[in-house]
């Protein structure tokens, strides 16, 4: 390796191509990593600040009786959820009371094509039986006579509530009801696989119309399926107690908006006291924020060992560092570029919280301490290196001389 990286740097015309490009790159990483650092962290003040602000006007109010004075105001209540409503299925005469939504869902098991490259270039198919919701169309098939997917019987279909979403004398935005949708197994009884029978009987051409494991199975032996089989389950969305942060507007509770320009709007299931909601909301921020300054960190650690590089070929290197392919110019890219963005987050952060910027700032210089590891080793006046250094087994010095 470092023989190469020699004869690139001694062929000048090769070592003036690479330092062009390298500095372009490198200015292109860490423009981007510093403009995506400062954005992202700009974006994860206003939401703490939206949530400060939110937090200093909110007010826990009655379930059951609407204020006047509490019009407009950003309301905290908790309690449970009411769909004056019941949701059926008539096909399998599935029925379900005080449900945002009920939702058939039917996997058939089919062919599927996937496709790869050989060794040698050359496109090869392989075919596999799989459950799936959405319907494969094998005429698009490499080898569709072979491999065929018949026409799926029935459909997955979804019935939603009509009827406003209830939380005691309010009723929820649908931007709310949104954020409850999370689905939960509906289990089947015998009674409603008698009734689904005579409604399917139609559809059954030859194949026989089971109750297996709590749901419906369509085929002769769902132990071992056939191309065609179907399997059919029910999931429901259904509510129990929740607590929510809205804006109240009459008796329709609404996202709430703040000076800083963002909406507020909080829902968790369970009754739960605004403080702690709030608390959540910032902790589930949190890991959202990760992954945009990991990618500004590993651009800027880019850019600084690109820099590292072109220094090297342009023979203006800090001599300490010795050639980039080393560990040493790694160890020191990595270390600038942890204390950069420490320093850039904490920047960003200065004038709303002095007391994070300045830890952020003391990571930073901590870091920059690690710099004295980032360092080729010398030797005293005098003292050669032993990498090149054979040892002379004990039994090979003369006597004389080991005396």
């Amino acid at each position: 390796m470092f023989n190469f990286a020699e004869k690139l740097r001694s062929n000048r015309a090769v070592a003036v191509f690479l330092t062009v490009s390298g500095l372009f790159f490198a200015l292109l990483f860490l423009l981007g990593a510093i403009m995506g650092l400062i954005a992202n962290e700009q974006e994860a003040l206003r939401h703490t600040k939206t949530l400060t602000e939110a937090e200093k006007l909110v007010i826990s109010i009655s379930l059951n009786q609407i204020e006047a004075n509490h019009e407009d105001h950003l309301v905290h209540l908790s309690g449970e959820v009411l769909i004056d409503e019941t949701l059926i299925d008539p096909l399998f005469q599935v029925k379900i009371y005080n449900a945002i939504s009920l939702r058939r869902v039917v996997e058939m098991y089919q062919w599927q094509e996937k496709q790869f490259e050989n060794e040698l270039g050359n496109i090869e198919y392989i075919y596999e039986k799989i459950w799936y919701e959405h319907f494969i169309d094998s005429n698009e098939f490499e080898h569709p006579r072979k491999y065929y997917n018949p026409a799926k019987l029935l459909k997955s279909k979804v019935f939603k509530a009509k009827t406003s979403v209830k939380l005691g004398a309010f009723t929820l935005s649908a931007n709310l009801i949104e954020k409850m949708a999370h689905s939960q197994l509906f289990p089947m009884t015998e009674m409603s696989f008698w009734k689904a029978e005579d409604n399917i009987h139609h559809l059954l051409q030859e194949k026989e119309l089971q109750f297996y494991e709590e749901n419906f199975y369509l085929g002769n032996n769902p132990v071992i399926p056939k191309i065609g089989d179907l399997r059919i389950r029910f999931e429901i969305i259904q509510l129990g107690m929740i607590s929510v942060i809205a804006k109240q507007v009459n008796s329709n509770l609404v996202s709430y908006q703040t000076q800083t320009g963002d909406d507020i709007e909080l829902f968790e299931f369970g009754v739960v006291s605004a403080k702690r909601m709030f608390w959540n909301e910032r902790i589930s921020l949190f890991p959202n924020q990760l992954e945009p300054r990991f990618i500004g960190f590993f651009l800027l650690f880019l850019g600084i060992y690109l820099i590292f590089g072109v220094l090297w070929l342009a023979k203006t290197s800090l001599p300490f560092l010795g050639n980039p392919s080393n560990t040493v110019g790694w160890l020191f890219s990595l270390i600038m570029a942890a204390a950069l963005t420490f320093s850039i987050i904490g920047v960003i952060w200065k004038n709303y919280s002095p007391v994070t910027a300045g830890i952020l700032f003391v990571i930073a210089v901590a870091i920059l301490f690690l710099l004295i590891f980032a360092r080729e080793p010398k030797f005293k006046k005098g003292q050669k290196s032993l990498k090149n250094a054979y040892l002379i087994p004990e039994k090979m010095i003369p006597k004389k001389m080991a005396e």
